[in-house]
């Protein structure tokens, strides 16, 4: 199934470029989500080291902001990709459905 949508996707470089960057936000949320561990194991101490999680919150600040300026060029590239594809696909039954028969299209 995988190889007929490369098969018919009118852009390949669209396609990697989408993939790229939904596997770099990824690869981000898995890190975003490990830096909860030091930081809840500072912060839930019977005396907590606030200090101690100053350095892994700003990491995970600016961990938030790059995965927010990746959603952000992710989302068009992810809605030209749809688009292009489901062009292609009315496209392609377009050219089917014009080489039927009339005969099909009765209801019998």
């Amino acid at each position: 199934m995988i190889r007929r949508l490369y098969r018919i996707w009118p852009n390949p470089k669209l396609l990697a470029r989408l993939w790229l960057l939904t596997a770099a936000q990824a690869v981000l949320q898995g890190l975003l989500l490990a830096l909860l561990i030091p930081i809840l194991d500072a912060v839930v101490r019977p005396e907590p080291d606030i200090g101690a999680a100053t350095t892994w919150l700003v990491l995970g600040a600016v961990g938030a902001a790059l995965y927010a300026v990746l959603s952000i060029v992710a989302t068009p590239v992810g809605f030209a990709a749809a688009g292009a594809l489901a062009a292609q696909l009315r496209r392609r039954l377009m050219h089917h459905v014009s080489t039927l028969t009339l005969g099909w299209f009765t209801a019998e």
